[in-house]
């Protein structure tokens, strides 16, 4: 199984690689953000060989195409070339922490809100309970 190497800058790069050591056997290696920093919580590969990047940004530019304005949470889906798929947004919800696909190839975000993503990135629904703790992910 191919790993995802992530080097967290102004921006954040992310690349498949496999081999031993750090970066022998790179089969591709992008950067993804904007003008602002950009936060990896979560990368996960998906069923169909991408990856699933949660992030967090208060960007409007570069990558994130259409963003709102203010803080947000940034959900991007890559094909196994790295190339964006489809990207979504979450306004004013920061607290996500996990990620993970579902058996129907959408995706469930657990934080303080619980949302569930179509498998092209629509939001499905949102969970939000005042009691709803998910500090350790799903």
């Amino acid at each position: 199984m191919k790993k995802l190497t992530l080097f967290i800058t102004g921006f954040f790069c992310c690349g498949a690689t496999w081999g031993q050591g750090y970066f022998p056997g790179i089969e591709w290696a992008r950067c993804y953000g904007s003008s602002e920093n950009e936060d990896a919580v979560d990368i996960k590969q998906t069923f169909d060989g991408g990856y699933i990047v949660l992030g967090k940004s208060a960007a409007t530019d570069g990558d994130l195409i259409n963003a709102p304005f203010g803080n947000k949470t940034w959900i991007f889906k890559l094909d196994v070339a790295g190339d964006i798929e489809w990207q979504q947004y979450l306004v004013n919800v920061t607290s996500a922490k996990n990620i993970v696909q579902t058996t129907d190839s959408g995706y469930i975000i657990s934080g303080s809100l619980l949302t569930k993503l179509t498998p092209n990135g629509q939001i499905d629904w949102q969970y939000n309970h005042p009691q709803l703790i998910c500090n350790t992910g799903v």
